[in-house]
């Protein structure tokens, strides 16, 4: 899509993000993304401005049973849905690994191993991060003897907490930044 260019000489100068309408501060020629929904944002040196579709909606909410074979995959979908937001290999490998993390204590501690149940995951943006919630109906993690120690969630991500659900369970959310 395109929008109004910026006049000659103009810069900084602001625009409106075609998609999601927010004020975008452009201080030169070169390319953006949007903050709030990533849209890739492009002035050319005449001033003309395009922009592309954001990357993905969000959030994205995807369901499996708490088995162990379904991570894989999961993880395979996170990774693609990183790679789309721009971030580098290193944040989604992190992420990567600090889902499985997650995801195991679920089905390990909250579950009890029953593979009848299922895990809620929700993808969705910040400005500058990808954050991932993680919610489940069984036994409070914070509650288990020993807790889990989430090394990897703890050690490599930019932000991770646990807590209970108020319709029962867990909600844990990982954050990484680009």
């Amino acid at each position: 899509e395109t929008s109004p260019a910026i006049p000659a000489g103009a810069f900084p100068s602001s625009v409106r993000c075609a998609h999601c309408h927010v004020n975008l501060r452009i201080s030169s020629v070169g390319a953006y993304h949007c903050p709030r929904c990533l849209a890739a944002i492009e002035v050319d040196s005449d001033g003309s401005v395009r922009s592309a579709s954001p990357p993905f909606a969000s959030p994205i909410r995807v369901t499996i049973p708490s088995q162990a074979d379904f991570v894989e995959g999961l993880q395979a979908f996170l990774v693609s849905i990183a790679h789309r937001m721009l971030l580098p290999d290193l944040s989604a490998e992190a992420l990567r690994d600090a889902l499985a993390e997650a995801i195991q204590a679920v089905i390990d501690r909250a579950y009890g191993g029953d593979g009848a149940q299922s895990i809620q995951v929700y993808f969705s943006r910040s400005q500058d991060a990808l954050v991932v919630h993680i919610v489940d109906f069984g036994r409070p993690l914070n509650g288990v003897a020993p807790p889990p120690p989430f090394p990897i969630c703890r050690e490599r991500l930019d932000a991770f907490e646990i807590r209970v659900n108020p319709r029962g369970g867990n909600i844990l959310k990982l954050v990484k930044k680009r």
